[in-house]
């Protein structure tokens, strides 16, 4: 078993369900929830080789709208806190765990503090911010998630860590701007696919104890669309 490093804000989510959200109309809420999100989505899945713990420093709200027959997610967040890392926050990351994740790096304000940590880092992100301004640790990192729309957003800076590139339908990772490998699945609808991005990331930890990084990635596409399918017909019960 390896232990896990879960570092991101502490998210208060606010979840709204919709079948077919139209803009500029009022829309029937189906289902409506409040849980802890961001980081905390981890911890939804079985990993008994892997022990994920969180560590927060900041808080944020989001109140996020999952339209189901788009099967994409919407979200709006509001600062409650901001973060605040201190060298006790990053001595207790560095003396108990072997791995940690940055979940939504450009969440923190105080970003820079994270490159004292010298366990192996994986990094994601949650909004389409300049990623140039990263690169000192980026490319400290071990592994990079973002979403494949996000691509651009790498082309005016060399990033020597691998980035896995993620979305519905399928997954590529890249190292100093050139493709490693890819895979492809066909993509799903009618799912709500908030937090696909951190269950995708806890399936590639996972994976990645004991398989290869294009191997990892592709066992973690499959996992995450079988997770968020198995998620959508327990929602359809419920209901």
């Amino acid at each position: 078993m390896i232990n896990v490093a879960l570092v991101g804000k502490e998210y208060s989510d606010h979840l709204f369900t919709i079948d077919n959200l139209i803009e500029g109309e009022t829309n029937p809420c189906k289902i409506y929830q409040e849980k802890l999100g961001g980081v905390y989505n981890f911890l939804q899945i079985d990993t008994p080789s892997v022990k994920f713990k969180v560590h927060t420093s900041g808080k944020k709200k989001a109140f996020i709208v999952n339209d189901t027959a788009k099967s994409v997610r919407t979200s709006i967040t509001v600062e409650n806190e901001i973060s605040s890392i201190d060298l006790d926050f990053i001595g207790t990351i560095n003396s108990n765990y072997s791995w940690c994740h940055v979940s939504y790096l450009d969440d923190f304000e105080d970003y820079k503090k994270l490159l004292d940590i010298d366990i192996p880092l994986s990094i994601d992100f949650c909004t389409i911010n300049s990623r140039k301004i990263y690169s000192d640790i980026l490319n400290k990192a071990e592994i990079i998630f973002d979403s494949r729309e996000r691509k651009l957003l790498y082309c005016d800076f060399a990033v020597k860590t691998p980035i896995i590139f993620h979305d519905p339908e399928g997954i590529e990772v890249h190292k100093n701007g050139k493709i490693l490998g890819s895979d492809f699945i066909t993509p799903l609808q009618n799912l709500e696919v908030n937090g696909a991005g951190d269950i995708f990331a806890a399936f590639f930890i996972k994976n990645y104890t004991k398989l290869g990084i294009i191997e990892s990635a592709s066992t973690a596409m499959r996992s995450t669309t079988d997770f968020l399918s198995k998620e959508r017909r327990h929602s359809e019960k419920e209901i």
